[in-house]
């Protein structure tokens, strides 16, 4: 695709006036005529992080003041929370999100949890932590470590399904009325699919054609030096047949490629990390726009942008799976 995609800074001081913080991972929604934008956070010097949300104007410029969400811990253990995904079911507005808990002393574990936002009040109501995988690993005396993380919010009709895995692809649906997860396709032949290593759920999928939906995912590879380095791409999955149907044959946006975002007196700050072990480009969310697609995304755990693609583009360059 070529390099001439439009490219908004949504920056810091702008989100947070002037509070000492880096925004990253940012996820778009439309909800009720207003344009939200919910963030992952982290205050100077901390190691945990928090999520924020603003108003944005049609030009994508906070028109609200920086509210941090409140979210319920759903234990003790928690200390953190990452990576929201704000997306609309029957007219309501949700966020899914990661917790993380410090385990038995030993290390990081996180789950995956979801609830609807009450704007008037900046919190997550209504908290459930989908039993699933090993989501509910905190729960478990002396369970070892669980990293349950990037599932994809996907809204066909009145249904709810999360796209846990992508490769080989791996559907769950909740049903509201037992509060259970099922199901819905478990493929276990693998896509050929052209990158290194896994690619995983970045962007809630939305509406594209016909029983197609589209967003995006991240991947990453990791270099000689033992430096990760993340990027992203779109795919598309038909929710009829339950595949991936096609996808970016290489990276959109890649952080080491693009060298004008990435002024150095500021990236070592990120993370508050004088020498960190890899680049990223994380994308949370996408809207439509008519004739492109808005994506955010975090840049380097310190910032946020905006990447407006037009749909002629994106078509073009993905090909089949």
């Amino acid at each position: 695709m070529k390099e001439t995609t439009p490219r908004i800074y949504v920056s810091n001081a702008s989100i947070t006036r002037g509070f000492s913080s880096n925004c990253f991972n940012p996820s778009l929604v439309y909800y009720q005529g207003d344009l939200l934008f919910f963030y992952r956070y982290q205050f100077k010097r901390e190691l945990f992080n928090n999520i924020g949300f603003v108003k944005l104007d049609s030009n994508f410029k906070p028109t609200s003041k920086h509210q941090t969400l409140k979210i319920p811990k759903v234990t003790e253990k928690i200390k953190s929370c990452s990576d929201p995904r704000a997306f609309v079911w029957k007219d309501k507005l949700y966020l899914s999100c990661q917790q993380e808990s410090f385990v038995n002393n030993a290390g990081w574990s996180t789950s995956v949890v979801l609830g609807n936002v009450d704007l008037n009040n900046g919190q997550l109501d209504n908290i459930h932590v989908p039993n699933y995988g090993k989501n509910f690993n905190y729960c478990i005396t002396d369970a070892p470590l669980a990293f349950e993380r990037n599932w994809t919010p996907l809204i066909v009709d009145n249904d709810f399904y999360i796209i846990y895995r992508i490769n080989p692809l791996t559907v769950i649906k909740f049903c509201p009325q037992q509060q259970i997860w099922t199901e819905v396709e478990v493929t276990h032949k693998y896509s050929i699919i052209p990158y290194q290593t896994y690619v995983s759920g970045g962007t809630p999928l939305i509406p594209w054609r016909g029983s197609e939906y589209i967003g995006l995912f991240h991947t990453y590879v990791n270099t000689d030096e033992n430096r990760r380095f993340y990027s992203m791409g779109f795919y598309t999955v038909d929710v009829n047949e339950w595949r991936v149907t096609s996808i970016s044959p290489k990276p959109i946006l890649t952080p080491w490629k693009n060298k004008w975002k990435d002024s150095r007196r500021h990236i070592v700050k990120r993370m508050f990390v004088e020498t960190p072990s890899y680049e990223v480009v994380f994308p949370a969310g996408i809207i439509d726009c008519g004739n492109a697609w808005a994506v955010s995304y975090g840049w380097n755990d310190c910032r946020c942008y905006i990447n407006i693609y037009e749909k002629n583009m994106v078509i073009e360059s993905l090909i089949p799976c």
